[in-house]
């Protein structure tokens, strides 16, 4: 019987371990060969460690076309994001700046955000509002960026956004584009409106996303 019990422990051991890699929300899967956090990092006293830094190439106006001159937006930053809707640019409005932080250990806590009791996070909600934690997952050999709240425990998929730069060939002309995946499953951007309207019917249903 001990025998046993240590090889029940030893199996469930295992199986946090992958349901962490994994991730499992709303009967989806994500598969992450690796996620890259700072997780030995201590921050401030929500657990910023620092700026969650976009890359060059990434950052800019990204456009997806959706009739006549309809747009979906996504702006990149060097440290944040602001994605606006077709009724957004509509009503010419500026959209949300989404700032992006690593995430790691609450100073004087030894604790990530989502340890935290609900009736600490109550009294420090207001440090986590329109803040977000940013970081790197590999899935199927592909860079995503991750957007999500501070509050999610890292590896665990919730109210999810990714990002991922693509290149592809057309007429032995390169282009890029920028995949959505979770909030922007199916959602592809482009660095021009008339390259959103050109490639809108592009068929990028080959690419495996995070969350479809």
């Amino acid at each position: 019987m001990k025998i046993f019990l240590k090889l029940l422990a030893k199996f469930s051991n295992k199986f946090l371990l992958s349901l962490t890699l994994i991730g499992i929300f709303g009967g989806n899967l994500v598969e992450a060969d690796s996620i890259h956090v700072a997780k030995a990092a201590t921050g401030n006293k929500y657990g910023f460690v620092k700026k969650f830094q976009v890359p060059k190439k990434w950052r800019g106006q990204w456009y997806k076309y959706n009739n006549k001159n309809d747009f979906y937006t996504m702006r990149l930053y060097a440290h944040g994001l602001v994605a606006k809707s077709t009724y957004d640019n509509y009503v010419h409005s500026k959209g949300v700046y989404n700032p992006l932080w690593v995430i790691g250990k609450i100073k004087g806590k030894n604790k990530y955000p989502w340890q935290m009791p609900l009736k600490w996070v109550g009294k420090n909600n207001k440090g986590y509002t329109n803040n977000y934690a940013g970081y790197w997952v590999k899935r199927s050999n592909r860079e995503w960026i991750v957007e999500t709240s501070p509050l999610t425990k890292l590896g665990e998929i919730s109210d999810y956004r990714f990002l991922s730069l693509h290149s592809f060939k057309v007429k032995d002309k390169k282009y890029y584009a920028l995949l959505g995946s979770g909030e922007d499953t199916e959602k592809v951007y482009f660095e021009t409106k008339k390259l959103a309207k050109k490639f809108s019917n592009y068929n990028f249903n080959n690419i495996k996303r995070p969350l479809r």
